[in-house]
């Protein structure tokens, strides 16, 4: 039952191709299957809701020597956080090779990275029993908090956005399993974080004083700067006579800005902003 679930995934699903796809298809979800190939057991899969609007499978991605299946998601309106959701399925069984499944992983959030800087990653799975250090520090928070088989905590779920969601509830297994299950929930809209208006500090850029403040300096006597004795007293005063004509010309204002706005956004941006928006 996904009732209410947009996004499940699951690791060790035993499946091969003798299997039709047709027999673990579920209703209204987009199924992604990726078998484990050569010998028996193992496999992710994920399963996406059909109300999700855009989620593309990203199979360049994947490399027969790990288990891991590799989803873009995007919505029409993303918080301002972030441009994208990358979302990886892994498993990583108790005899792979810690340093090639940790390889793996970095190498393709280095390169979605730069595709697209501003992704909340996801990286969710069974893991066993295995040194996460680096992926801790790329970094990402292990967002698991409780056992999900015995005591040990082997199924976790890593993420750079995890103050948007909920602790995950350690949910009851399925079937045979003898993993528990794994749900995550966002957070309410009032307990999502926010940013705040802040007051900065910038200077005026006006094309025609930055004109009158250069012709200012051009006609400025500087007979008396070189009459100075010592190199320190000549360059007080040449730093004081070109502040001050900064000051007068091109004289600090003080605005409001969001401490979410991206390094991009500049004052010619917002300006053209707004006057497409009055258009």
């Amino acid at each position: 039952n996904l009732n209410n679930v947009s996004i499940c995934c699951i690791t060790e699903t035993w499946l091969s191709d003798r299997i039709d796809t047709s027999l673990v298809d579920i209703a209204g979800y987009t199924r992604h299957r990726r078998d484990r190939v050569g010998r028996v057991g193992g496999g992710v899969m994920c399963y996406v809701c059909c109300d999700v609007q855009w989620c593309q499978r990203l199979t360049e991605l994947e490399d027969d020597g790990v288990e891991s299946l590799w989803l873009l998601y995007r919505n029409l309106r993303m918080p301002r956080h972030l441009s994208h959701i990358v979302i990886a399925v892994i498993y990583h069984p108790p005899t792979a090779d810690n340093q090639k499944t940790i390889t793996h992983i970095i190498e393709r959030l280095d390169y979605l990275s730069r595709c697209h800087p501003s992704c909340g990653i996801f990286v969710a799975g069974d893991f066993n029993r295995w040194p996460d250090g680096p992926i801790r520090q790329f970094p990402l928070h292990q967002m698991v908090q409780a056992p999900t088989r015995g005591t040990a905590t082997l199924d976790k779920i890593y993420s750079n956005a995890y103050n948007w969601y909920n602790t995950p509830t350690v949910l009851p297994n399925i079937g045979k399993s003898d993993h528990m299950s794994v749900l995550l929930t966002p957070k309410n809209s009032d307990e999502r974080p926010r940013g705040k208006r802040v007051r900065v500090a910038v200077r005026s850029n006006d094309r025609g004083a930055k004109f009158v403040m250069e012709q200012v300096l051009r006609q400025h006597n500087w007979t008396s700067m070189y009459s100075l004795e010592s190199v320190e007293d000549m360059c007080q005063y040449f730093s004081e006579t070109v502040s001050g004509v900064l000051d007068s010309y091109l004289p600090v204002r003080y605005v409001f800005r969001h401490t979410s706005d991206k390094p991009w956004i500049t004052d010619r941006l917002r300006l053209l902003i707004r006057q497409r928006q009055f258009a």
